[in-house]
């Protein structure tokens, strides 16, 4: 029973507005036409008299209309089939009933003299009966038109949050991945330099503790922006710097307008290794990492480069390649890409291309 409570749709929301503006138009309507009639047959126009009466016959049916959506609302809501098929026809009948009484009604009392008469109010009601019920058979299917479509749009919406959910715990469940993955590399570097280089390992506690630091500030973020990013990796190569000495050369050249798109978090980081681990680390000259930046129409293109050290030992990268893919993936969709190539000079080239995100977050 909860469970039905909360997923059924509320109530349609501005109805009475929306039934009062549709019933002002079509008085505006049938009033303009049945002045273009008469003038076209060279009879008198009562301006007045024809607007007041075109006024109070959308008013009665702008108050029954509304009564009949909240009745069928109401009766589109039971649980049990059988309660909402009798409510649901008990309404149409009520509404009929009310509008055809109310539509003799006033065809009486519109009349000069106005005066209510017996046979001619049975009359009215005779004659009134047919056209009444079409109208109100109209109403209620658009009544259960309006219900179909609130519903779609609450399935939709209620499906569209739980795919974010899902996202988010899935990007979150790949950042935990990543993190004690680059710690765990870290602390390694660290410990092959205690005993050869002391003063080194401590200056790279020191970085490691900065770079922490960092991601306990943006933790929570499934996004930063470009220059958070490039500054967590510019941290995260001095500190590899302090290990490889003159063998790791950095260039870093990122266009000022494009340091405010939000790109994932912890995205840049892992190529950044891989290209240390597979390229400049197995070299015995070291090499250059370059990383710079591109916009194009309406996507982002970031490019990280390395000198190649041929091909590496484990297909994709390892870990920090999958889960880059992978963030990618859930973010984006098919509207991402992520390439890797090498040249005849010796290069690979990590291209990220992804949409051109600016300063309001991706939702995830």
């Amino acid at each position: 029973m909860r469970y039905w409570q909360e997923s059924r749709p509320a109530p349609m929301a501005h109805l009475g507005r929306t039934m009062a503006l549709f019933w002002l138009l079509y008085a505006v309507f049938h009033t303009s036409f049945d002045v273009a009639m008469l003038r076209a047959a060279t009879s008198p126009v009562p301006y007045l008299r024809l607007t007041l009466t075109r006024l109070l016959y959308s008013a009665i049916w702008a108050v029954i209309s509304w009564l009949l959506f909240r009745a069928c609302d109401f009766a589109l809501s039971r649980r049990r089939r059988a309660v909402r098929r009798v409510t649901f026809a008990g309404a149409i009948v009520a509404a009929w009933a009310l509008r055809l009484v109310l539509y003799a009604l006033t065809i009486e009392l519109l009349r000069m003299p106005a005066r209510i008469d017996g046979a001619s109010f049975v009359r009215s009601l005779r004659s009134g009966s047919p056209g009444v019920a079409l109208f109100t058979i109209v109403l209620a299917a658009a009544a259960v038109g309006m219900r179909w479509w609130q519903r779609q749009l609450h399935a939709a919406r209620h499906r569209a949050e739980n795919e974010e959910t899902l996202v988010r715990a899935e990007l979150r469940v790949v950042a935990e991945q990543l993190e004690p993955h680059f710690l765990l590399n870290t602390l390694t570097s660290i410990s092959a330099l205690a005993a050869s280089d002391p003063s080194a390992a401590r200056d790279m506690l020191t970085g490691l503790r900065e770079l922490l630091s960092y991601s306990i500030r943006h933790g929570a973020a499934a996004t930063v922006t470009l220059e958070d990013e490039v500054h967590f990796v510019r941290q995260y190569l001095r500190l590899q710097s302090l290990r490889f000495g003159t063998r790791l050369r950095t260039r870093i050249a990122i266009p000022a307008d494009l340091l405010d798109c939000r790109i994932p978090r912890l995205i840049l980081q892992p190529l950044v290794e891989n290209a240390i681990k597979y390229g400049v680390a197995r070299r015995e000259d070291g090499g250059e990492i370059a990383l710079d930046a591109e916009r194009g129409v309406g996507m982002l293109t970031i490019h990280i480069r390395n000198s190649s050290a041929g091909t590496p030992d484990c297909a994709g990268f390892g870990i920090g390649m999958a889960a880059v893919r992978a963030r990618l993936a859930l973010l984006f969709g098919s509207a991402q890409r992520l390439t890797l190539t090498d040249d005849r000079d010796g290069v690979t080239d990590v291209t990220v291309t992804m949409p051109l995100v600016g300063k309001k977050r991706m939702a995830a």
